[in-house]
């Protein structure tokens, strides 16, 4: 077994990519420091094959540790790989002359790019990063002899959409794009929430129009809870509220499938593979000539509000959902309907469903795209990851 050892100051990111590495690279041990001193002894007691090094450390350059880190390894010197956010001219010089085996930018990193990195390194190779390329060469870097025993990365790959056929065309250009690939296909919210929580996904392709859930909010969770190396979104929705939660979401890529062909989505899914990103060509644009956007001219209580009584709810009903008193539902919906120029209650649901702030499953339920968990924790009814759906006037009666 390849033991590795992260020496960062920050427990929140040694943590995630701790996690990460060992999901990745399931033959890697990890080990983790948050000190200099620390790295020093781990090394000493288990002289790893890789050091993960920040340089930002409190008390010492991790540069000035390269030194002590091999001798303290004995004759097995292990490969060292930056990973900082120093990319200062005179920190790169020094990088240089350190002779390490990779080079790893902090910003915009991914848990993919870390456990490439580490595999890379680990097999005798050299890694940098793709965003330091134009400013340090690979051939500066030094390679190591490859160490016993090499874990290889697992490409777990799940598609989530509600249509069969949309999923099965997915899956077959992620098996096409990703040909050593484990494709795994779910076809609703909930079945993903337990494919995920078994087992995070390198890369993750969601569709947003699901039976249970709204696409937006399992991106939410899917984000919150790092179950995906990657994020791809697929879908053809461009309405308004769509836009705007995306433009806001921790995705790597949107994919508009009712703008580009098949043949698109298997470059897309090979560049984001390879640590890129990609986005339809103003597919997230706000839309020109739009009375408003939503988001700048509705408080987020406001937006709440519209989002329930657009679902057909009536004040009584939508104050149970918000756990607000009626009068208070009431004030709002009337700021609301005046902001939005609407003078009934009538327009006000055909308003909400317009900009895609509710819409309807086949089956008739009403969903509200993107507040599926703030409304739950509003009514304190979460019974799962997502809370309950909400419910429509005519099951409010």
């Amino acid at each position: 077994m390849a033991t590795l050892l992260f020496v960062e100051d920050e427990s929140g990111i040694i943590d995630l990519g701790s996690r990460s590495l060992e999901r990745d690279l399931p033959g890697l041990r990890v080990l983790k420091a948050e000190t200099g001193a620390e790295g020093l002894a781990l090394a000493r007691a288990h002289r790893p094959d890789v050091v993960l090094l920040d340089l930002g450390l409190p008390g010492v350059h991790g540069l000035d540790l390269i030194a002590p880190l091999r001798s303290q390894s004995g004759s097995g010197a292990p490969a060292i790989l930056i990973f900082t956010g120093q990319t200062d001219e005179a920190t790169l010089l020094r990088v240089r002359a350190a002779g390490v085996a990779g080079l790893m930018g902090k910003i915009g990193v991914t848990g993919a790019e870390m456990a490439m990195a580490v595999q890379t390194v680990l097999s005798g190779g050299r890694y940098l990063s793709p965003r330091l390329a134009t400013r340090f060469a690979e051939g500066e870097l030094v390679a190591v002899p490859a160490v016993r025993c090499v874990p290889a990365v697992r490409e777990r790959i799940v598609v989530v959409k509600g249509d069969r056929l949309r999923a099965a065309v997915i899956a077959e250009a992620a098996r096409e794009a990703c040909p050593a690939g484990e494709v795994i296909v779910c076809h609703s919210a909930a079945d993903a929430v337990v494919v995920f929580g078994a087992e995070p996904a390198a890369l993750g392709l969601i569709g947003l129009d699901l039976p249970d859930r709204d696409g937006l909010d399992l991106v939410a969770l899917a984000g919150r809870e790092r179950w995906c190396g990657r994020l791809m979104v697929v879908s053809g929705r461009s309405d308004e509220r769509t836009r705007h939660v995306l433009r806001t979401a921790r995705i790597d890529e949107f994919f508009n499938s009712a703008r580009e062909e098949v043949e698109g989505l298997v470059h897309a899914i090979r560049r984001v593979r390879a640590g890129g990103y990609y986005l339809t060509a103003g597919a997230l644009d706000p839309v020109e000539n739009e009375v408003g956007a939503l988001a700048q001219i509705l408080t987020e209580t406001e937006l709440q509000v519209f989002a329930v009584i657009g679902a057909g709810l009536d004040d009584a009903q939508a104050a149970e959902v918000l756990d607000m008193g009626e009068a208070t539902v009431q004030s709002h919906r009337k700021h609301v309907m005046k902001k939005l120029r609407l003078h009934h209650r009538s327009e006000l649901m055909r308003e909400a469903l317009r900009r895609g702030v509710v819409r309807f499953t086949p089956s008739g339920e009403v969903l509200t795209p993107g507040l599926g968990e703030v409304l739950a924790a509003r009514g304190g009814r979460s019974r799962d990851r997502f809370g309950p759906a909400r419910p429509s006037r005519a099951a409010g009666k």
